[in-house]
């Protein structure tokens, strides 16, 4: 072989030497575009879950909350509200005098 290489074939190894460096750097940023858009993937998932469980945790708050209230407000005016009727004692009474009026007479 002869030792003598060209200017062609010089310029020709490092074009193509450039041609494969190209080829492994642009596959290997590929890759971590791809690994990026799984890692973003993974994370959207985790806050969707978090959102989640915090809406379920706050509307589950929130019902309580309303039925707290809810049974406060019942008791606190309920009382004006069912009061005002007769109670047995009221009515044992009215028997008893009207059976005592009776058997007087």
């Amino acid at each position: 072989m002869s030792d003598n290489v060209s200017k062609a074939e010089i310029d020709a190894r490092f074009d193509a030497l450039d041609a494969r460096t190209d080829v492994k750097f642009e596959r290997l940023l590929g890759e971590i575009r791809v690994s990026n858009a799984e890692l973003a993937g993974k994370l959207d998932v985790v806050a969707a879950k978090a959102a989640g469980r915090w809406t379920v945790w706050g509307a589950a708050l929130t019902v309580g909350g309303v039925m707290l209230a809810t049974t406060l407000g019942v008791l606190a005016f309920g009382g004006d509200r069912f009061d005002g009727g007769l109670n047995a004692a009221s009515i044992a009474d009215q028997a008893a005098a009207k059976a005592i009026s009776n058997l007087q007479r």
